[in-house]
């Protein structure tokens, strides 16, 4: 009798524990979970203008390229240092100019700035740069304006071409790649032209000059 008394006493005590485990839960109050918010982490990047690790920061930022002058008078040239990529050539009697492309480093003080050249135009385009300089020749500033027209309409007539090309494919495949190829094939004949150019200076100002 007593174990029969004992087993009743047990079951009773379980049913209350059981019971106040499931009120206790039902009526605790729903607490939302804090949202933790985690950065996500930036690893270095390659710079597009000197190829070594930078910040993606840094990596974004245009590429400017400045004329420097080199003759004894201007040295020591302010910023050189600093810049990523220095090209040097001659420019006139014999004396050389630096063209300087600054991207992530942007230092206070460039210079002495000179006037731009021909070929110092088609180096900075070779980067998709801006110009920093003072003064120039007509031919430069005509060289680089006529580049970005024939690099815009060479790039939209790639666009059309690709665009209907998509639209049917087994009917258009042929003749656009074959527009496409034309297209290059003009860009080269305007190259062509400028080495024409070049010579024809030469043999009437005695000047040679590297226009593309």
């Amino acid at each position: 009798m007593k174990k029969k008394v004992i087993a009743i006493i047990i079951v009773l005590l379980a049913g209350a524990v059981g019971l106040f485990l499931w009120q206790t839960k039902v009526s605790a109050p729903n607490t939302p979970k804090e949202e933790v918010k985690q950065e996500k982490e930036t690893g270095p990047v390659r710079s597009e203008l000197t190829g070594l690790e930078t910040t993606a920061d840094k990596a974004k930022r245009p590429i400017t390229a400045v004329m420097v002058e080199n003759s004894p008078e201007a040295r020591p040239q302010s910023g050189l240092k600093d810049a990523g990529v220095v090209f040097e050539a001659v420019a006139e009697g014999g004396i050389t100019r630096f063209v300087a492309l600054y991207q992530e480093a942007q230092p206070d003080l460039i210079g002495p700035v000179r006037s731009i050249r021909p070929y110092f135009v088609e180096w900075a385009a070779g980067f998709d740069a801006g110009l920093a300089h003072v003064g120039g020749s007509e031919l430069a500033f005509n060289i680089a304006q006529k580049d970005n027209e024939i690099d815009e309409l060479y790039e939209k007539v790639r666009k059309d071409c690709l665009q209907v090309m998509h639209s049917n494919p087994t009917k258009n495949i042929n003749q656009g790649v074959r527009l496409v190829f034309i297209g290059r094939y003009l860009e080269r004949i305007g190259d062509h032209i400028t080495n024409i150019c070049e010579k024809i200076i030469y043999a009437k100002n005695g000047e040679m000059i590297e226009i593309g």
